[in-house]
């Protein structure tokens, strides 16, 4: 059995790109953050550590939904930051249910995405109970604005929470999000595609089903960035270009959060 495992940034538009999968794939779709938000709702939060609390639970409700699904013979597709203390769960269950991932890891420029991440907390569609820490639901009349962090801060959290860093083996797909305009969906989309008969499948790979993640080759793919990819001698892997102007190309990535921009010759490091 394969599944889709859609991580990355904050704010680089990971529950957007889920929703489009689950809808082009016919596959369910798990969000970590549709669960958080409906616990703050029925239980709310009076500090920052309940609220973190209400995300471990999050979390493990995530695991459970997904596995009773696969227990069931669905692939499924599970979107999150993917974090390293969300590891150990997700471990268990890809080991338990013999499941092939294939991930979609989205990153790009951080100063693009940190504006991204402001305006979304300040945007009135954002669930309150993510913009703020102290106590929700908050007192009638008051909505206090938390004071936004900076830029250094924004980048050293997602890297010290290891999210950049995600790899739980089988294919992974680097997704450069700083410009929206020049990602292609649907070719993405086409990518990673549902096959009556061996589930969700990704083009170009041998079937890898009965493989346990630990015993799966770490293939780590990237698409878009300033300077397309070169392909490897022989390989028919191609990813078609959304316009003249925009260049995205498959091809090894050996970048990551936090990597040397001197790192690989294919996309600029973060």
């Amino acid at each position: 059995m394969h599944c889709v495992l859609v991580g990355g940034m904050p704010a680089s538009g990971k529950s957007h790109l889920a929703r489009r999968l689950s809808k082009s794939l016919g596959l369910p779709l798990f969000s970590k953050d549709g669960i958080k938000e409906r616990l703050f709702d029925a239980v709310g939060f009076r500090s920052r550590e309940e609220k973190v609390a209400l995300g471990v639970g999050a979390m493990e409700i995530l695991y459970y939904a997904a596995d009773q699904v696969m227990a069931a013979g669905s692939p499924v597709i599970l979107e999150n930051n993917f974090e390293s203390a969300s590891f150990p769960g997700l471990k268990a269950l890809l080991e338990r249910r013999r499941c092939q991932p294939i991930t979609l890891l989205l990153t790009g420029d951080p100063a693009v995405i940190y504006r991204r991440f402001l305006e979304r907390d300040q945007s009135p569609q954002r669930h309150r109970g993510h913009v703020v820490n102290t106590v929700y639901p908050e007192p009638p009349g008051r909505r206090p604005l938390a004071a936004p962090i900076t830029l250094e801060q924004f980048v050293a959290g997602f890297q010290a929470r290891g999210m950049g860093d995600f790899d739980p083996g089988g294919p992974r797909i680097m997704v450069d999000v700083t410009d929206f305009e020049t990602l292609d969906y649907e070719g993405l989309v086409e990518q990673v595609r549902v096959d009556e008969g061996e589930g969700v499948g990704f083009r170009g790979l041998a079937p890898a089903a009965a493989l346990l993640p630990s015993q799966s080759p770490a293939q780590t793919f990237s698409i878009g960035g300033p300077t397309p990819c070169p392909l490897p001698p022989k390989s028919k892997w191609s990813w078609p270009k959304r316009s003249p102007g925009a260049s995205a190309a498959w091809g090894p990535s050996v970048t990551g959060l936090g990597s040397s921009p001197s790192a690989s010759p294919c996309r600029r490091g973060l």
